[in-house]
Formats: C-alpha cells, sequence, structure tokens
C-alpha cells in the first residue's frame, strides 16, 4: 500500500534497515535555494550515504550544502557537464546495497524513499521507479509526454514491459544492476535515465513502478525544448535497439 505518512521507527520496524546500506546520488545545478531542504527532508538513518555531485554550480549551492550537518560525501565537476555525466559520477563511487537517485531541485519527496526501496527490501523487485503518473496529478508539456510515450511503445516492443515514467530521476535499484552498466560506456552521457532501466530489463531485472507525489519545479534550471525532443527520440530507439540486440560488442569485434 502506498503511504508516504508512516514514521521513521515504523520503517526501521517493517523494512529492518539495520541490515541493509543505501546510497542516495543527487546531481546538483544552481539549487542554492532548495538544496539545504532536499537534504534535511532526506531519512535520518545510521546506514545511509549521501553522495551530491555538483555540477559547475555559478550560486552558492556548494555553501548551501556545506551549511547542513548532514555527513555527505560532495564530487565537484570542473564544468557543468550535464546532468547524465553528473550521475554517472556519483553512481561509481555508491557503495549501497541500494541505491537511490534523485533530482536536486526538490520536485521529488526524499520523505518517499522508504515507498521506494520497500518492494526491493520485500525481494518483489530490481529496479523501482517513483512514478509521478501514478501519483498525484502530474500535468507536463505535450511534446515531453509524446517523448515519453513514445519511449514506452518501445520498451513494450523490445520487452515487453510497460513502464509509463520511463524518464522518472527518482529510482532506487539494487546494487547488482549498477555492476551491469559498464558494458555501454560509450552510451552512458547522453540520457542515463533511461538508459538504467533498459539496461536493467536487457539483464531480466524486475522492474516495477510506484507511485510518487510530485511538486511543480520553481526553482533552478529545466528547459524542455521542440529540437531536443525530436534528438532525443533518435538517440534513445538507438541505444534501446543497441541494448537489445548486443550490436555494440558485434561492432566491437568487427572493427577489431
Amino acid at each position: 500500500m502506498y503511504s508516504k505518512k508512516k514514521s521513521l521507527n515504523y520503517w526501521k520496524k517493517r523494512l529492518k534497515l539495520e541490515n541493509i546500506f543505501i546510497s542516495v546520488v543527487i546531481p546538483v545545478f544552481n539549487e542554492e535555494r532548495v538544496i539545504k531542504k532536499v537534504i534535511n527532508e532526506i531519512p535520518k538513518i545510521d546506514r545511509i550515504e549521501i553522495i551530491i555531485v555538483n555540477d559547475g554550480s555559478t550560486d552558492f549551492t556548494v555553501k548551501k550544502i556545506k551549511e547542513t550537518r548532514r555527513n555527505i560525501t560532495l564530487l565537484n565537476t570542473n564544468r557543468n557537464v550535464g546532468y547524465a555525466t553528473a550521475l554517472f559520477t556519483g553512481l561509481q563511487i555508491a557503495k549501497g546495497d541500494i541505491i537511490i537517485t534523485m533530482d536536486g531541485d526538490r520536485s521529488y519527496n526524499p520523505k518517499e524513499i522508504f515507498n521506494l526501496i520497500k518492494p526491493i527490501i520485500n525481494e518483489q523487485a530490481d529496479v523501482v521507479i517513483g512514478s509521478r503518473y501514478l501519483g498525484n496529478f502530474f500535468h507536463v508539456p505535450i511534446f515531453y509526454r509524446i517523448e515519453q510515450l513514445f519511449i514506452e511503445n518501445i520498451f513494450w516492443l523490445l520487452w515487453h514491459q510497460k513502464i509509463m515514467d520511463n524518464q522518472s530521476g527518482f529510482k532506487a535499484f539494487k546494487k547488482e544492476v549498477l555492476k551491469t552498466f559498464k558494458r555501454f560506456d560509450p552510451f552512458y552521457l547522453t540520457n542515463l535515465t533511461t538508459l538504467i532501466i533498459s539496461n536493467a530489463a536487457s539483464y531480466n531485472f524486475t522492474i516495477v513502478e510506484v507511485p510518487i507525489t510530485y511538486r511543480m519545479r520553481r526553482y533552478g534550471i529545466s528547459v524542455i525544448h521542440i529540437l531536443r525532443t525530436i534528438l532525443i527520440f533518435l538517440i534513445i530507439s538507438f541505444e534501446l535497439i543497441i541494448i537489445k540486440f548486443n550490436l555494440f560488442n558485434k561492432i566491437f569485434f568487427l572493427a577489431f
């Protein structure tokens, strides 16, 4: 049952959190107004690491992060390298049994982390996607939804799995899923959010969606452009076909 109002003690008992180490990876870019709130809303449990990747912020994001009293691993890129590269940088050092990714703009609710990891702990899933469409009403620009529907249908054709919110940045997965990413190095830096679930599907990991609440962005930078959407269509389709049929290894073998 979906719930976001359970106490911390309830979740500690219900999920036996003392036996699990959790990594939370958050890429940030110019989020000085909200990053402290995001950090403070992450549940305070013993076996958790918070990894924040500052993606070349030009405001006081780093200063705000350091003002918190949480134990945080802070990574800094030399310049703004983009969401996917920043996220991948954090994932590379994550040590958790379960790894959680989320955005730093407070659009997702960190208090719902327990709902996200529950299916994994209960051995019902290997990857859990926090779905904005299954939760509260989520309104998006039409071209963004068209992009998601396109990817949703590609997923169904290739793996017979229906994943509505395939672009959600709020997800959890077992560390075993992360270990499979290395084979796709050349394709990480285009759309890592989609590649995480497509890679998991190609290895037959179980993927489920759970409802989450979503706060519409008020701060930070987020631009959805028609030309960008068309480009992502092409990139993601190419990537999914390569993953499905293992074409990268075949092309590499033929080239060398």
